[in-house]
């Protein structure tokens, strides 16, 4: 297990994030909502969010991860001194997108997960509509 990481401040983009507890704080999960769609709605609405989490099943997304991360080692780009899941790059790795990874020797793992029938039906019924990617 990856030990916990902290900062004493949080940036994206090169742009301090507020962190202060009336901007920065827990998530609401909408679970317990998943098949109102009326009410999964209204959570985006009013939170600008929703958060489910475990919505995915696990092992294949684990299984998502680990093949990627092969892929990265048997590039060359992960430090071989770490286990290959925890997916740390070699010192001076140049980091960038790799949309090959996804459309290549990932998309056999990876399109289940993100283009499946339980993302995409969900999708459907909260837009009310079919959905695509």
């Amino acid at each position: 297990m990856p030990e916990k990481v902290t900062a004493e401040y949080l940036t994206t983009g090169g742009h301090l994030i507020d962190t202060s507890p009336t901007a920065f704080g827990w998530l609401q999960s909408s679970n317990d909502c998943l098949d109102d769609e009326v009410e999964l709605r209204a959570r985006m609405e009013r939170d600008g969010y929703l958060f489910l989490p475990q919505f995915f099943d696990r092992t294949a997304v684990e299984n998502v991860h680990l093949r990627i991360c092969e892929i990265l080692r048997d590039e060359g780009l992960l430090d071989p001194a770490e286990p290959v899941e925890r997916a740390i790059a070699k010192q001076g790795t140049p980091l960038y997108f790799r949309p090959d990874i996804a459309n290549g020797p990932a998309k056999e793992l990876l399109d289940p997960v993100i283009y499946g029938p339980k993302i995409m039906d969900s999708f459907s019924r909260f837009l009310g509509g079919r959905a695509t990617h």
